[in-house]
């Protein structure tokens, strides 16, 4: 079945996503255990002559089952009826990677959905470049900010933070990637259209120049202690609305906090970024804002939206008005709350932040990965496989993230979210998950809080490479 899929090579990769080599390959799919017969041969015409030479290639992917409870107080049912449990199928993803000719490599990754098919990442690398490094080209992750980049499967908590939702997410474009000094700095840059295929280019949303530099102060290999410092920016045209709408570190629940829609000429994202591990101890946080320039236009406000901006910003001057006019704002007046638009042409500026520790508590560390400035997951040293009397192992994390959607006339909320999360690694492919989550919401007329657990059962699978020579 997975052979029939329809793989459409479109695209290209620099190594800072993946930096494979065929060795590399058989060794990390070696430890994996699963192997899989391919139903063709390399050798066999036409398929072998366009892998003439060396190559690999290896089939993959993983699945996420998600299951969680929520409650929340009263006050806010009225903006979003978040109550209840749930499970779902959250993520299903099915990959190809290797080697294609001489040095190039590609990995094409398909998101299944409902019985869809929908393409994730799909590129092409190549290593080697002249001054450049790594030259990359396909659908793929822009190079900004450190959580955005590292993939869900390795994260400490089951979702990304609030802040995610300010980061740019897989675009059509090129980006080239190099390391400096033995690795201890490493810088990715590229243009992106913001749109999944090379024939939507005409239709995308954005068009961005985006790039990530990080810097290793300490790096102690053999006491495993580094320090990581970052900065990522991208500068955006945009070519349609824009709207931030973050989700409360659940897939299962809806939003709380929503801008709507309001359009602007340019977006700036500007984020930085520390790391720090020694050992199992595990310290990560980031600082991401972005600001609009040009006309804004917010869509949907009504008067009594208006008269909260102007009583939070000029508290006095509304005070003398209404003392001098011996007069309050109408109370329940139905024409305060007929929506309209509104064109202004401040800049906006909005912002987020997160900050998080996790400790393996059976001693391991998570791997580093020099040449792209990212961290790894956790490799139990006692896995529990068929046979052996492992315990696979354990870690504990600690997150408080904040996001700011409220400026100048874009009134879409704060968020402030605590997160407790237990990972049991019972080997290198299979993870389970539980989080609690303690969120503070305030959005226009509506503040409370709400309480979520969930729990999440993780299970990657790869092949044994099928390798040529």
């Amino acid at each position: 079945m997975l052979a029939a899929l329809p793989f459409a090579l479109v695209a290209a990769s620099a190594d800072t996503a993946e930096k494979i080599t065929a060795d590399a390959l058989a060794d990390e799919n070696e430890q994996q255990g699963l192997r899989l017969n391919y139903p063709f041969g390399l050798d066999d015409e036409p398929f072998g002559a366009a892998f003439a030479g060396t190559h690999s290639l290896t089939l993959g992917g993983f699945a996420l089952f998600d299951w969680g409870n929520i409650n929340q107080d009263k006050s806010l049912d009225a903006l979003v009826y978040n109550r209840g449990s749930d499970a779902e199928l959250s993520d299903l993803k099915v990959e190809l990677r290797g080697r294609a000719i001489g040095d190039f490599w590609f990995k094409l990754q398909l998101d299944i959905e409902d019985g869809e098919l929908e393409i994730q990442d799909n590129y092409l690398v190549r290593n080697g470049v002249p001054y450049l490094g790594s030259f990359q080209l396909g659908h793929f992750k822009e190079p900004f900010g450190l959580e955005n980049l590292g993939p869900i499967r390795h994260s400490l908590f089951m979702e990304r933070s609030l802040v995610r939702e300010l980061t740019p997410g897989r675009s059509i474009g090129v980006s080239a990637s190099n390391t400096a000094f033995g690795e201890r700095l490493t810088w990715t840059a590229g243009a992106f259209y913001e749109t999944h295929t090379l024939d939507a280019i005409g239709d995308s949303s954005a068009f961005a120049i985006t790039g990530r530099v990080t810097a290793l102060p300490l790096y102690r290999e053999e006491n495993k202690e580094l320090l990581q410092v970052g900065l990522s920016a991208s500068h955006r045209t945009l070519y349609t609305p824009a709207r931030f709408e973050p989700r409360p570190e659940t897939s299962l629940y809806a939003a709380y906090l929503d801008t709507g829609e309001f359009s602007a000429k340019t977006l700036d994202l500007f984020g930085l970024e520390a790391a720090y591990m020694q050992g199992p101890l595990y310290l990560q946080g980031e600082y991401i804002w972005g600001q609009t320039s040009g006309a804004v236009r917010a869509t949907d406000l009504t008067l009594d939206d208006l008269a909260d901006y102007a009583t939070t910003y000029a508290p006095r001057f509304i005070a003398y008005l209404l003392g001098r006019n011996d007069r309050a704002w109408p109370d329940e007046n139905p024409l305060w709350e007929i929506p309209f638009d509104l064109a202004a042409r401040d800049d906006v500026f909005l912002f987020g932040t997160y900050a998080q520790v996790g400790y393996v508590l059976t001693g391991e560390s998570r791997k580093y990965d020099k040449s792209k400035g990212m961290i790894g997951p956790v490799v139990p040293n006692n896995p529990i496989r068929r046979g052996s009397r492992g315990t696979g192992a354990w870690e504990i994390g600690l997150r408080i993230s904040h996001i700011d959607l409220n400026d100048e006339f874009v009134r879409g909320g704060r968020e402030t979210n605590l997160t407790v999360g237990l990972n049991w690694y019972l080997n290198e492919n299979t993870r389970v998950m539980w989080n609690y989550i303690h969120g503070l919401v305030n959005r226009a007329d509506y503040e409370g809080e709400f309480d979520a657990v969930q729990m999440r059962f993780q299970v990657e699978f790869a092949a044994k490479p099928l390798t040529h020579r």
